[in-house]
């Protein structure tokens, strides 16, 4: 038997029709020939998923914004509790002091028996507060009459991730004034 040539199938004979029907996301890009001549399509496939320049580049912007909002809110955090402690020792120096100011000089004065300075301290669980009473005769503020000022100080410390912290309020209470009102 001689032999027989074929003849050229043209190319949407070579390639099945189900499985080029098959493949929904192809593009045909250009015509590539072969050795022997025929010309078939070049296929591409579309690829899913993404390339690896594509995730370093979602990476690197995740970390640029990612790492600053993680500081602001940990920084903010920060801010928030240590604004509440401060707050909270203000109020309980502000009570402190009213506490003290509402009882009156002779009160007080009597409180020191006979002292010139006095120090109190009590424990408020988280908080400590101090008091400082000092006398400090009105001659040496101003050159007029007789009489005393004194002098009270309400300190209330807390520890935080910085050390000690404290807030301070002074006020003063005074008696034999009634000869400084001419200059004050």
């Amino acid at each position: 038997m001689p032999f027989r040539r074929r003849p050229l199938k043209s190319w949407r004979n070579s390639w099945p029709a189900p499985l080029y029907r098959k493949v929904k996301d192809t593009f045909i890009l250009s015509w590539q020939t072969t050795k022997s001549g025929v010309k078939r399509p070049m296929l591409i496939m579309r690829e899913e998923g993404f390339s690896l320049l594509e995730v370093i580049a979602a990476v690197a912007v995740l970390g640029i914004i990612l790492v600053p909002v993680c500081s602001m809110l940990a920084g903010g955090r920060y801010a928030v509790l240590s604004g509440k402690h401060q707050t909270e020792a203000a109020t309980l120096a502000q009570d402190g002091m009213e506490t003290l100011k509402g009882q009156g000089y002779e009160q007080l004065r009597a409180l020191m028996a006979g002292r010139e300075e006095l120090e109190l301290e009590e424990n408020l669980g988280f908080y400590s507060r101090k008091y400082i009473f000092r006398i400090i005769p009105l001659e040496a503020v101003a050159a007029v009459g007789d009489g005393e000022i004194l002098f009270i100080k309400v300190m209330v410390s807390w520890s935080d991730v910085r050390g000690r912290r404290t807030v301070s309020l002074s006020s003063l209470l005074g008696r034999g004034l009634e000869s400084c009102e001419r200059f004050f």
